[in-house]
């Protein structure tokens, strides 16, 4: 299984970037910087997403535990929370990647 670090890759592109500026190749800074750009912009995206999934977690979670513990201590409750804002942060984040990987494949089979 593959993990994908976002920050990793912005390092990668960073590298490339120095080896187009060396290279005087215009062409591919402007392709690092687009690859860059659209890459900060998802990662923003999943880091707006993670506040609103803290909260539908906590709103969907609570209720249940409380079912399921009647009376449970506070840590208890707010762990549990936030573990499942976790998951869903992380199954959306996985998504993306997966997304942006069948788009990526599509587009170099049209191309």
């Amino acid at each position: 299984m593959h993990t994908y670090d976002p920050l990793g890759l912005l390092r990668v592109l960073d590298d490339l970037e120095q080896f187009a500026r060396s290279s005087n190749d215009h062409a591919a800074i402007g392709a690092v910087r687009e690859s860059r750009g659209a890459l900060e912009k998802l990662v923003n995206k999943m880091d707006s997403l993670e506040t609103g999934f803290d909260r539908i977690a906590e709103r969907s979670c609570k209720p249940l535990i409380l079912v399921i513990i009647p009376h449970p201590p506070t840590y208890v409750v707010d762990s549990i929370i936030s573990l499942m804002a976790f998951f869903f942060s992380t199954t959306l984040y996985v998504h993306g990647y997966v997304c942006a990987a069948v788009a990526d494949l599509s587009s170099s089979d049209r191309g």
